[in-house]
């Protein structure tokens, strides 16, 4: 498999994108003249998506979130944001120290300890956001504590990071002055911190913040709570309640559920047929006087280009293991991350004429001076050719006319250029 290649990752009853109340509607195959859903299987549907399960599991997953509509589902600056606004005795939330004694007892082994805290600094503490780069600092002037907090979501701590963090804090506030210090390092991984930070998963936070709205579901603020409590739990650090859901509708409905996943839709997939199946034309299409553009082999879930005059220019290193052209220069194009995206490569050659040709890219300011020039693979360019809003519904003419278009102007771009700088005196005509 090419270094290149894309892995597909496995479709996920939750996690999936299609609405859980049109499930039922979306299933059935494309070619219903060629395929049709039997009555058991309908009669199976129906059972599905009428269980009190099913229903309760649809109330929980398809819900408004404002967090997930301005994108903070994975901003670990705005999740900062949020956790210091709720901890914050002064702000007007309502809940007075409550989020911030939920916090100081998630955090502390002795209870004593936190209500200590509490009640010497609960309406004097002082929440420092992006203090030196760290997340969140907090200051409690009568007990002279500091708790400094460390916050990933997706990303995993630097190698030395925690430990520069914990330097700056201790040179501030320095214990020899009477100060204390707390370090705690706040994960949905439950990854283990370096340097004597404490652990804290966010999953026991939203617990204890649980309890919170328990206690005081009326203030001004219970529905922020909730609904980003909501997002944690969807997203994050999972929901035991909608766990136990999925297992008895996996226990219930075992045959019925595999059948949505074999035949689940994805227009994506096939506009990338479509495309791969147009290689040739997009070839002619885009091909001139000077650059030709011709297929090469095309390999699993990646549609490849390459150009003929190239073949000839003096010097250029074959690739190896890569494709049997052994065109060390291919476009390649591939369906992932939720778009159709082209991509220039320079392939794997063992020939030292590879970093003359990647120097000579780079002095035509084609090839970033700072991309790796280690690796079997170099990415010399990218252009994104169509990312639909809604992946499960888009207008198939429209995006392949996007496709084509897009794929025109990376070639009339990446490739006139990378023609001029390897042929500088027989490549002067562009595309058309």
């Amino acid at each position: 498999m090419s270094a290149t290649d894309e892995i597909t990752p496995r479709a996920s009853l939750i996690a999936a994108p299609v609405a859980v109340r049109d499930i039922h509607k979306t299933v059935l195959p494309i070619d219903t003249s060629t395929a049709t859903v039997s009555k058991d299987v309908k009669r199976d549907l129906t059972a599905l998506t009428t269980s009190g399960e099913f229903i309760e599991l649809e109330a929980s997953v398809n819900r408004f979130c404002p967090f997930e509509a301005m994108g903070m589902v994975r901003a670990e600056i705005r999740h900062g944001n949020a956790l210091s606004y709720l901890l914050d005795p002064e702000r007007p939330h309502g809940f007075g120290t409550a989020p911030l004694r939920a916090f100081l007892q998630a955090c502390f082994e002795d209870q004593d300890e936190a209500a200590s805290l509490l009640t010497r600094d609960g309406s004097t503490v002082r929440i420092r956001r992006e203090w030196q780069n760290i997340d969140m600092v907090l200051v409690f002037p009568a007990s002279k504590t500091i708790i400094a907090i460390e916050l990933k979501i997706d990303a995993f701590q630097g190698e030395t990071q925690l430990a520069g963090y914990r330097q700056k804090v201790e040179r501030w506030w320095r214990a020899d002055l009477g100060w204390s210090h707390r370090f705690v390092f706040l994960t949905k991984r439950g990854e283990a911190a370096k340097d004597g930070w404490g652990e804290l998963q966010l999953g026991h936070l939203a617990k204890a913040f649980d309890a919170l709205l328990t206690e005081s579901h009326d203030q001004p603020a219970a529905q922020f709570l909730r609904d980003y409590l909501s997002m944690l739990k969807r997203h994050h650090v999972g929901d035991e309640n909608t766990r136990e859901l999925a297992r008895k509708l996996w226990a219930e409905h075992g045959d019925t559920l595999q059948f949505l996943i074999a035949h689940r839709p994805d227009p994506m997939r096939n506009l990338f047929e479509a495309l791969g199946n147009r290689a040739d034309e997009l070839a002619s299409s885009n091909s001139t006087k000077s650059i030709t553009l011709v297929p090469d082999k095309r390999q699993g879930g990646i549609v490849r280009w390459g150009i003929t005059q190239w073949d000839s220019v003096p010097g250029l290193p074959e690739a190896i293991q890569w494709t049997p052209s052994k065109r060390i220069l291919l476009i390649e194009v591939k369906n992932r991350d939720g778009a159709i995206s082209a991509y220039m490569y320079c392939g794997p050659s063992p020939s030292p004429t590879r970093s003359a040709l990647l120097q000579t890219l780079e002095d035509a300011k084609i090839l970033h001076s700072g991309a790796r020039r280690d690796t079997n693979f170099v990415q010399i360019g990218e252009q994104e050719l169509f990312r639909p809003d809604d992946p499960l519904d888009f207008d198939s003419e429209d995006a392949m006319a996007s496709v084509q278009e897009h794929f025109r102007l990376f070639v009339e771009d990446l490739v006139v250029r990378i023609d001029h700088a390897l042929r500088p005196s027989q490549s002067k005509e562009t595309v058309e």
